[in-house]
């Protein structure tokens, strides 16, 4: 009885002892989407909150700030946002716990695989950003532990990756997964034809509701292109707002960079995620039971989502996450199989040996631990090494209040945020230099000084600037601010 209350409890050690690890080494890295995010939630816009392709996370994130700011904490949202992310990221890491200890394996690989996945470098990484996908992983892991029941209910399956297609619209790769769990049920005397289309018209139904209500309160959209436009998403950054797949060019590149970024999804090292990539092969031999379930499931999971991945930025390892708990559920039957007793030996020979390989695992966690917090969230943990930012908060200290910055890139969301200063968007004007000129005049008469930095006139817009004519504003080491001449 003392085993089994442990084991409940295991998953709640877990998440906290995980939620500490990430909150004792915050990240300044700060993604360009996140900070985009904090601050449509500043300013409760819910336009863009709602984003086409992940539509609940901005509200989600929107709902944690407001209860954050009742209760007190009054936080900057992109601050904010990376708390949440770092819950859910330890809260999924629980779940893989309770999902494995629900599934009968034991209680050291429950939590060898909800650790290791825990501090894997993409998964670590972004646990500590202001992100979508974390939300996602917790609403698949509930899904999945839902999947491995001896009778999954079909509707509690289909709300579970409802919400995570509604986290991101990539989630929609994993009804190969929930279909195997269904038609597994025909050896419990389920009906599959039945459970397959109650799963489906309700998970679509869900999906479609909400989307409709979000339309409705808040996007409102006038003609059928901008529901167009609202559905592609980050898709829409083609010529125009057009839409733009986003891939290598040749399969051989393709293959390449999906191969390397799945190690380094695992380990910033990609050699020190092979054999995680192994046990997930040699999970096929050494399984039986749930375990060969979770095999199959796992290689169903990443088959499916690199039919996505593979084409779609395969070299980007924050789209490799969702991978993650893949992989991981396929260690599973390769850690109990290793740890597991050995029959034909004498029990205190047996006890060594199991102790022997428990203790190999445990370095190779180890191993990741020190290797990724060494080379990737340490260094991410300082300030100092986010140029941007100093740069952003250089800005905010070198100019007036009522400033019109020039920007591209990461300025562009870094200067309204971190030097609370205007930004003004040189990307809408590359080859309309004209136009360019005519909305600087435009801000000097009506608004206030505008200001550009060296570094930006080095990026083409030289000769424009020079044009308009330029003074030195303010100089560092490695940088220089100018003020725009004025009418």
């Amino acid at each position: 009885m003392q085993e089994k209350n442990a084991g409940r409890l295991d998953p709640l050690l877990i998440t906290v002892g995980v939620l500490l690890l990430y909150a004792a080494f915050p990240s300044y890295l700060h993604l360009f989407d996140g900070v985009a995010c904090a601050i449509a939630v500043e300013l409760g816009d819910f336009k863009h909150l709602v984003h086409g392709n992940h539509l609940l996370y901005g509200i989600v994130g929107y709902a944690f700030h407001r209860l954050l700011f009742l209760a007190g904490l009054k936080l900057p949202a992109l601050w904010t946002l990376q708390v949440l992310d770092s819950l859910l990221g330890a809260a999924a890491a629980g779940l893989m716990a309770s999902t494995l200890l629900r599934a009968r394996f034991s209680r050291f690989t429950a939590a060898f695989c909800s650790l290791g996945m825990a501090v894997s470098y993409a998964y670590w990484k972004w646990s500590l950003e202001a992100n979508v996908y974390l939300l996602g992983v917790v609403f698949l892991m509930l899904a999945l532990r839902e999947a491995v029941d001896d009778r999954p209910n079909p509707y509690a399956l289909a709300f579970w990756h409802a919400l995570a297609m509604l986290a991101h619209a990539a989630n929609a790769l994993f009804v190969p997964v929930a279909l195997l769990a269904l038609w597994r049920r025909r050896d419990s005397g389920g009906d599959p034809r039945s459970d397959t289309a109650k799963y489906l018209l309700t998970a679509a139904a869900w999906v479609c509701a909400v989307y409709v209500a979000a339309a409705v309160m808040w996007v409102q959209p006038e003609t059928a292109s901008d529901v167009k436009l609202w559905l592609m998403g980050s898709g829409a950054l083609g010529p125009g707002r057009t839409w733009r797949w986003q891939g290598s060019e040749t399969f051989l590149e393709r293959v390449y960079h999906w191969v390397l970024s799945s190690g380094k999804a695992v380990s910033v090292l990609p050699w020190l995620g092979a054999p995680l990539w192994a046990a997930a092969y040699i999970a096929f031999f050494v399984s039986r039971g749930k375990g060969w379930l979770f095999t199959l499931a796992g290689w169903v999971w990443l088959y499916a989502y690199s039919a996505l991945f593979m084409n779609w930025q395969p070299y980007n390892i924050i789209y490799r996450i969702t991978d993650l708990p893949a992989l991981w559920i396929m260690a599973a039957p390769v850690a109990e199989w290793l740890a597991a007793t050995p029959r034909s030996s004498s029990p205190r020979t047996a006890e060594a040996v199991r102790s022997q390989w428990r203790s190999l695992l445990g370095a190779y966690l180890c191993a990741l631990f020190a290797v990724n917090l060494s080379f990737v969230i340490l260094p991410d943990s300082r300030p100092e090494n986010n140029a941007p930012l100093q740069e952003a908060l250089w800005l905010k200290a070198a100019t007036p209040e009522n400033a019109w910055i020039a920007v591209e890139n990461n300025g562009q969301v870094y200067v309204p945020y971190f030097s609370h200063r205007s930004p003004l968007n040189l990307h809408l004007y590359r080859g309309r230099e004209a136009a360019l000129v005519s909305r600087i005049r435009e801000i000097q008469r009506d608004e206030g000084p505008v200001f550009v930095t060296g570094e930006l006139l080095d990026q083409g817009w030289r000769q424009v600037f020079t044009s308009i004519g330029m003074s030195e504003a303010a100089r560092l080491p490695k940088r220089v601010l100018y003020r725009v001449a004025e009418l």
